[in-house]
């Protein structure tokens, strides 16, 4: 069995941070150190990505550019702004 990872070891990725002080979403970057792949049942993986710190970011809610990450902030804080 072959498991494919969207990012690697080494590469920076870049997820949304809620920031308290400005109540609104940012880009925040990853850099992955290492990844964990657990195995639930045949052909079923959740992948996970660490960086310095201990927690972890399932592979969906990372992007691959700070741009892409920007415009999902952008659009999450239009939908708290209501």
């Amino acid at each position: 069995m072959k498991v494919e990872t969207k990012y690697s070891i080494g590469d920076t990725v870049w997820y949304e941070e809620y920031d308290n002080d400005s109540d609104t979403f940012i880009p925040e970057e990853l850099k992955i150190k290492y990844i964990q792949v657990v195995n639930w049942k045949e052909n079923s993986f959740d992948i996970t990505y660490f960086g310095k710190d201990m927690y972890g970011f399932r592979e969906e809610i990372l992007f691959a550019t700070k741009n892409e990450c920007k415009e999902s902030c952008g659009e999450k804080n239009k939908m708290g702004k209501r």
